[in-house]
């Protein structure tokens, strides 16, 4: 099946294929860094909707951001750590190929420079122990 890989070590954007099944993803997410000094083998990974390109879904490293030694890139405004794998959205359970060109994926794609520290904003959650205070917070009162 198509993909395309996002390498932010190297800054290269690769249509490659992936054998059946999830486990070749661990073998597309993992890798050492150009400079043969980082190992970035791939343990878990998540899937995540992207909104452009559309009907698409990037496969990232789940530990990504915890790891010392990482390299970066933004995609639909939103950074990423370490390689990224774009495949398409079938819209059933299985994935599917990419369909985006190599070329028009790479002029939505943001590098940051290896060695960057990103900082990760937060959400804030918030309780309640009531709804009354759930609707002052809201201003609702």
């Amino acid at each position: 099946m198509r993909v395309i890989l996002i390498d932010p070590w190297i800054q290269t954007i690769v249509a490659t294929s992936k054998l059946a099944g999830y486990k070749d993803y661990y073998r597309l997410l993992s890798g050492t860094s150009p400079d043969g000094l980082h190992s970035t083998p791939v343990t878990c990974f998540d899937i995540t909707m992207v909104n452009t390109p559309a009907n698409h879904l990037l496969v990232v490293d789940d530990e990504g951001f915890l790891k010392s030694e990482q390299a970066y890139f933004e995609l639909d405004g939103r950074t990423f750590a370490g390689r990224g794998v774009l495949i398409g959205d079938s819209g059933r359970e299985d994935d599917g190929p990419a369909t985006v060109s190599t070329d028009d994926l790479l002029a939505l794609i943001r590098w940051i420079p290896v060695g960057s520290r990103v900082c990760i904003s937060r959400p804030i959650v918030r309780g309640f122990d009531t709804t009354d205070e759930l609707l002052r917070f809201l201003g609702e009162e």
